[in-house]
């Protein structure tokens, strides 16, 4: 079966839980920070906390908070990496929660795990909630945010890189707000439930059509 014949259809995301913003993106004095994922060398955690070091040093406020476990020893050297800073008060760090309330309805900026899957649900989730997302140029994230149409990318590994994307939001509101509200409506219209099942409705009618063609 070549890859022409495959088609990949998502479970989608039940739209009702996201009908309205939680808020209005980037009212509050700081830029308020979301990462959620397993910690690893790999995800982005520590590159984000030396890009909030930068930010503290260019006077950026912000709040942080993590959301995982994972790797006890990368989160250590995180904490390492704010209490040098002198940022402690910055950053929280919460295990996983079943209701995503919790964490995420005060948040301007998700940043998004670079180990994520390609349709990554945090990421989905976050876009219907009308927030920004900035994430590690990598396959999976350009195509959830349309190769930066919809979300902002920056090189893997690249600290400044990430700390600018940061800043430009907090300088830029309106454009980010804008970006942002893109995300949005595009994830309401391309990956709800709804639009999932109909698109396997159409594939299962597409196929019965196919089977009455084929010769007897």
């Amino acid at each position: 079966l070549g890859p022409e014949r495959l088609l990949q259809i998502r479970d989608g995301l039940d739209a009702r839980l996201f009908q309205r913003p939680d808020k209005e993106l980037f009212s509050d004095p700081a830029v308020r920070l979301l990462m959620i994922g397993d910690y690893s060398r790999t995800a982005g955690q520590l590159e984000l906390a030396e890009a909030c070091t930068v930010l503290g040093e260019k006077g950026v406020p912000f709040k942080l908070c993590y959301v995982g476990a994972g790797d006890k020893s990368v989160k250590q050297e995180i904490q390492n990496v704010f209490h040098r800073a002198g940022l402690d008060d910055h950053v929280s760090y919460l295990r996983y929660q079943d209701n995503v309330d919790a964490y995420m309805k005060d948040a301007d900026i998700l940043l998004r795990d670079a180990d994520a899957e390609v349709f990554d649900r945090a990421t989905a989730e976050a876009m219907l909630r009308g927030k920004l997302i900035i994430a590690a140029d990598c396959e999976g994230a350009r195509e959830m945010l349309a190769d930066g149409e919809l979300g902002l990318l920056y090189s893997l590994n690249d600290v400044q890189a990430l700390a600018g994307q940061i800043r430009q939001t907090v300088e830029e509101p309106d454009k980010s707000r804008s970006m942002a509200a893109r995300g949005s409506a595009y994830m309401h219209e391309n990956a709800t439930a709804e639009v999932f099942a109909e698109k396997m409705y159409a594939l299962y009618r597409q196929l019965l059509a196919d089977d009455r063609d084929l010769p007897q």
